[in-house]
């Protein structure tokens, strides 16, 4: 998944993160095998805000992470 830092961090438990430049998000990926989700664990600089709301910069950054995590379960990884 390009431009995030993976960790596994349990069974079917992945924490992504990506920077750029001061903006940061780090979420937590739950996976089976037929389905996923993705969590946001926190952020920096994207403007959270507790009626849920966020910086749009994060929903292409998780639109794209989606995208990624799709095509590589396509190709069998």
């Amino acid at each position: 998944m390009e431009n995030w830092e993976i960790e596994e961090v349990g069974p079917n438990v992945i924490y992504a993160t990506k920077r750029d430049g001061q903006h940061a998000a780090t979420v937590a990926i739950r996976y089976e095998e037929r389905s996923f989700s993705i969590e946001l664990r926190n952020s920096s600089y994207l403007k959270q805000r507790e009626d849920g709301r966020i910086h749009k910069v994060y929903n292409e950054w998780i639109d794209s992470l989606e995208s990624a995590i799709r095509r590589e379960v396509a190709s069998g990884l």
